[in-house]
Parts: structure tokens; C-alpha cells; sequence
């Protein structure tokens, strides 16, 4: 079950509107933290696995407050004008459309009539193991400064901050997700598992469950045949959830490329999560790498090193995919873009394949093109939470 810590600022009727989604809610008042900073109510947070919630925005600065996967920090950012009873009435609104993944290891930021969710962790975790690569084979000492989207926010801005401790050397560096677009057949089987499988097993399950989906070992079938492979799905998650296991992920035998994971013991639900592997696009790398160019265009510093990270799912390098895109860019040479891609206010650009030997390729500029190991997972966490948060984060 998720606990919540709710700040000073925040009323105490926000706990019992926590606490009627299910949630464990403490009060910073009841827990010897009245008048206690930041830092201490933060770290006693971390102690306890707690999400906390409140309408401070410097403990929205995840570089300053770095949350860990089981904890994280919901903002609840209006008016300080707004009644309680609608300020009540908007966290309904947003606990209602969030789930527990949204909460774990994520900024929420909650404003009127917007959730804005963003998922810090892991990123910044990536651009850490990048900069520890770069500092290595550059011979310098770069670290982080902080995250420029939240000082520019109305603002075209890179993502980011870096500098040399020893030089002084300033460093931009705009990260993307290259994410494979599969939306049609992903709300083709969302639709079809809503109908005969979690609709279904409403209020029969002991606990929270996720029906993990390969998309891209699932059949494509229809009609009757696809009923009763969903009947089978349905039939074999109530057989299998009371087993003992030594695993909280279980292989179903219907169907290739289906497990089934016992994320609670508290509640009954079940969701589902489909996971890709495909690449993306050759139009899609282009639309990302132009938006990535918008981000320095508007403040281009000749002195700054300015960095592309291109991040996705995949095993194998895309160093000859992505360089080729690159030069389409440059040479204007794709009917379907109605600009070149102005790349010489960028000094290199990187392609991280993130999987449980993560690589890293030079892709520009065009003429060093180098690849290599980025680093081991296990050294870090976990080899499971490594994958889990390469998952959350790229899919």
C-alpha cells in the first residue's frame, strides 16, 4: 500500500480524500516534523517509503531532492486563495486518474484542470552514467547543475546544466526518448483486455496484479479466436494467483509472451502493460532530433558544449540509422521536412541503447562515429529495478 506524508501546508482534510483512494496517509504534524525543514522532512520520507505531498515547489527540485523508486513528491501547486473544498475537489479529480506507478519515483505536479507528470529518476540517473563516461574519456569533470526546464519553463531550453568543477566549462546537454509508435495495436488489445479480462475479475483477485504483454510475440488474431485466448488469459490469472512462487512474475502457458506480476497483497485490480522492443521510426528520429534543435537554438552559447542523448529500449546500435536521418537533416534532402536541420550549433550527439548491457554510440559528428560500453547495471541497483525502470521510463 502507498503511504503519503502530506506538509505542513497542505490541509488535513486532503489525508482522509488520500486515505478514501486506499492510501496510507500520515501529517508531518503527527510525526515530530512541525516546523522541521526540508531536508529533514525529506529524508525522513525516504526513511519510511513515503510520498510526500505538499505545495513547497523547492521540494519539487528533484536534483536538489532525488527520489528513490519506492518514494516520490506530489505537488499540489494553486492558488493559495482556492477554498479547501475545491482544492479537495481537484485532488479527487487527479487521484482519480492517476495509478500507483504514476506515484512511485515520479514528480507530480498537480495544477487546475492539468496533471504534469514527470519521470525524473531514471533520466537523470542515465545522464549521470553519461557524464561519469564522458569525464573518462575526455579527461574531464563535469557534474550536473540543475534541471533548466524548471528555471525556463515558458522558454525553449535544453535540459540539463552542466559544468567542469575544475574549469568551469559549461555544458547543455537535451535529452529525448526514441519510443516506437504502436498505438493502433496497443488500443487494440487494451480495449479487448478491458472487456474480457479485467471487467471480468473485478473483485475476484487477492491482491494488485499487471498483465505484462510482448507486443510483439502476441498473435494477431480476431473474431472468436481472440475471445477465447482472452477467456483462457482470464481463466489462467485466477489459477495462478494463489500459487506459491518464488518469483512475484509468473510465465502464463496460454500464450507466448504473457506474465503476470503480483505488484500488492492490498486490494483487487489488475492493469495491463504492454512492452515494445521495436525500433523507432525513421520519421520519428527526425521529428525528434528537430525539436531537440529548437530546445539551443534560441540560446546558443558558442563557448557551452551542447549535447543531443538519443535513449531507447534496443540491444543493438543504431549508429548508421541515426547518422544517415542526421545528414538527410543537414542536406535537406527529405521531401517530407519542410526545414533543414541546422546542427551546427551542436558539438556531439550520443545514441544510449539501453538494456542490461547498455551501449553508447558517438553519431556525431559525422565523421567520429565511435561505440562502446556505457556501464553495468548491477554496480547501481538490482538488475530486475534496472529493467523495471528501463520499462517505466522507455515504454
Amino acid at each position: 500500500m502507498l503511504k503519503f506524508l502530506i506538509d505542513e501546508d497542505i490541509p488535513r482534510s486532503v489525508a482522509e480524500v488520500i486515505k478514501n483512494h486506499g492510501f496510507e496517509c500520515w501529517d508531518v504534524k503527527d510525526c515530530g516534523l512541525r516546523g522541521k525543514s526540508d531536508d529533514e522532512i525529506f529524508k525522513f520520507a525516504q526513511k519510511e517509503n513515503a510520498i510526500i505531498f505538499t505545495m513547497n515547489m523547492e521540494l519539487g527540485n528533484y536534483l536538489k531532492f532525488p527520489v528513490r523508486e519506492n518514494t516520490g513528491v506530489v505537488v499540489a501547486h494553486f492558488s493559495n486563495e482556492m477554498p479547501v473544498s475545491e482544492l479537495n475537489n481537484q485532488i479527487v479529480n487527479a487521484f482519480n486518474s492517476l495509478t500507483e506507478k504514476d506515484f512511485k519515483g515520479n514528480l507530480i505536479i498537480l495544477e487546475h484542470k492539468r496533471i504534469r507528470k514527470k519521470r525524473i529518476t531514471f533520466e537523470k540517473f542515465i545522464v549521470e552514467r553519461f557524464l561519469d563516461f564522458y569525464n573518462k574519456d575526455k579527461n574531464t569533470n563535469f557534474v550536473i547543475l540543475y534541471k533548466r526546464d524548471d528555471v525556463y519553463r515558458n522558454k525553449p531550453a535544453y535540459d540539463y546544466h552542466c559544468e567542469d568543477i575544475k574549469t568551469k566549462k559549461k555544458m547543455g546537454i537535451e535529452v529525448k526518448r526514441l519510443i516506437a509508435k504502436d498505438k493502433g495495436k496497443k488500443a487494440n488489445i487494451k480495449n479487448w483486455f478491458n472487456k474480457y479480462v479485467k471487467s471480468s475479475l473485478q473483485g475476484k483477485l487477492k491482491g494488485r496484479f499487471w498483465l505484462i504483454i510482448n507486443l510483439h510475440e502476441f498473435p494477431m488474431i480476431r473474431g472468436s479466436k481472440k475471445i477465447n485466448l482472452f477467456e483462457k488469459i482470464r481463466s489462467e490469472i485466477l489459477s495462478v494467483q494463489n500459487k506459491k512462487n518464488n518469483t512475484n512474475l509468473v510465465k502464463l502457458s496460454c500464450c507466448r509472451g504473457i506474465c503476470l506480476f503480483k505488484e500488492s497483497s492490498q486490494g483487487s485490480d489488475i492493469n495491463f502493460y504492454l512492452l515494445s522492443f521495436a525500433s523507432a521510426r525513421e520519421r520519428e528520429i527526425k521529428r525528434i532530433l528537430l525539436r531537440a534543435l529548437e530546445k539551443f537554438k534560441k540560446d546558443f552559447n558558442p563557448d557551452r558544449i551542447n549535447i543531443i542523448l538519443l535513449v531507447e529500449l534496443i540491444i543493438a546500435s543504431r549508429r548508421e540509422d541515426i547518422r544517415c536521418q542526421i545528414q538527410l537533416l543537414k542536406e535537406g534532402l527529405d521531401e517530407g521536412i519542410e526545414r533543414k536541420g541546422d546542427f551546427s550549433m551542436i558539438n556531439e550527439i550520443y545514441h544510449i541503447g539501453v538494456s542490461p548491457k547498455p551501449t553508447i554510440t558517438q553519431v556525431y559528428p559525422l565523421e567520429t562515429v565511435s561505440e562502446s560500453f556505457l556501464f553495468s547495471p548491477e554496480d547501481y541497483m538490482p538488475l530486475e529495478r534496472f529493467k523495471k525502470c528501463c520499462l517505466n521510463y522507455l515504454t
